[in-house]
């Protein structure tokens, strides 16, 4: 992505002049003075050139996007489902079934036991059986370290 900063030269120009004329009656001889004069003409020069060019590169300004008209404006909008199929069908029947390790893992922080959080990672599939719809929940059970600090 570009930047472009909008810059005026000639208020840019003026600014440094100002600033030239004070230090130029503390620090500066007549020579640095002029030579830093001409340098600043300069730029502002150069500046100007680079936006003239910048100009004539975009060309003229584009219309205003909020006069176009949208391309599915006649595009119907989809419906909201929700995410479960228990709740999208709510008479079939459902099976819970919950997941435990078979070995307690240990902490790979700092080698503790883990013990049951109380929290599960809840999938939910709907299964076919023949003549028969299931929902099976499949409940993993959470972990946690209890002496671990939490973040």
């Amino acid at each position: 992505m570009k930047t472009v900063v909008k810059i005026d030269p000639e208020l840019e120009y003026e600014k440094a002049k100002k600033i030239i004329d004070l230090v130029s009656k503390q620090i500066l001889d007549p020579d640095q003075v002029s030579s830093l004069d001409s340098s600043v003409s300069n730029l502002a020069t150069v500046a100007r050139v680079l936006l003239e060019r910048e100009a004539r590169r975009r060309g003229p300004p584009k219309p205003n996007p909020k006069n176009k008209i949208p391309k599915n404006k006649n595009k119907k909008k989809r419906e909201i489902s929700s995410k479960l199929p228990s709740v999208k069908y709510p008479d079939l029947e459902l099976r819970e079934e919950v997941i435990r390790p078979d070995v307690t893992p240990i902490c790979p922080c700092c080698s503790s036991e883990m013990k049951e959080s109380g929290l599960f990672d809840l999938s939910e599939k709907l299964e076919v059986e023949p003549k028969n719809i299931i929902f099976k929940d499949q409940n993993e059970l959470s972990l946690i370290v209890l002496s671990a600090m939490v973040p």
